[in-house]
């Protein structure tokens, strides 16, 4: 049996919970392996540079662990773009 999984593609980042929602191109959960702790950050949106519409690189790496800020540098934005649900 062939098991499938849903994975976000990251358009703009609105609406798409960093925390719970599966959009990280790893394992099966595909959510960071990073504790929140007190992050107020929610949105993967909030990680896009507005100006280049790129990862800002410097507060993934304060938020995030290594091992998830490499997968979420190495993930395309697709800015101007809706998010997208894909089966994996």
């Amino acid at each position: 049996m062939l098991k499938k999984g849903i994975i976000w593609r990251v358009g703009d980042g609105a609406n798409l919970n960093m925390w719970s929602d599966p959009w990280l191109p790893r394992d099966m959960s595909r959510r960071p392996i990073t504790p929140r702790r007190s992050i107020l950050l929610r949105d993967v949106s909030e990680l896009i540079d507005p100006a280049t519409g790129a990862w800002d690189a410097e507060l993934v790496h304060d938020i995030f662990w290594e091992e998830d800020a490499r997968v979420i540098l190495s993930t395309p934005v697709h800015s101007g773009m809706e998010n997208r649900v894909f089966l994996r």
